[in-house]
């Protein structure tokens, strides 16, 4: 008889403590709004969770996507024509900043001789008017005409 005392004992005793789980649960259960809160919540999660595995099955089919082409690329960079890229990319990149700078020192080259040629020019036309000058004042008796010059602009076009 100890035995089924027991074990009515040890049952009864686990069946009062599951029921005052049941209504800790049940009391948990209103307070947080009742089974439509929790079946809305489920609702609403269950939609955000296919919304997420949506968008990692884009994301990881765009990767896959980038995956290709990084090996696809590999395989590209292994052709002759890309053999040594970075030198030949360097030596194009010095061999430009080198034209580049040889191009701005021409221009300012040809700038300093234009202007030193145009100094020239004025000069020379300057001695040739001082001649012209003497020249008529000693040949031209008439009270006309004083003197006669030669002038140019800088276009290169005489008057």
């Amino acid at each position: 008889m100890y035995f089924k005392t027991t074990i009515k004992d040890s049952t009864k005793d686990e069946v009062d403590r599951l029921a005052h789980e049941i209504d800790s649960l049940q009391d948990r259960i209103l307070k947080s709004g009742g089974i439509p809160t929790f079946e809305s919540n489920l609702l609403k999660l269950s939609q955000e969770r296919e919304s997420l595995l949506s968008k990692l099955n884009r994301c990881q089919g765009t990767k896959s996507v980038y995956q290709n082409n990084i090996s696809r690329n590999k395989v590209d960079l292994k052709q002759a024509q890309y053999k040594d890229i970075d030198k030949r990319y360097f030596d194009q990149l010095v061999l430009l900043k080198t034209t580049k700078m040889a191009n701005k020192d021409l221009d300012r080259y040809y700038s300093a001789l234009d202007k030193a040629l145009m100094r020239f020019h004025s000069m020379k036309m300057e001695e040739i008017n001082k001649i012209i000058r003497e020249l008529w004042q000693q040949t031209y008796r008439g009270q006309d005409i004083d003197n006669i010059s030669i002038h140019s602009d800088s276009e290169g076009v005489g008057t």
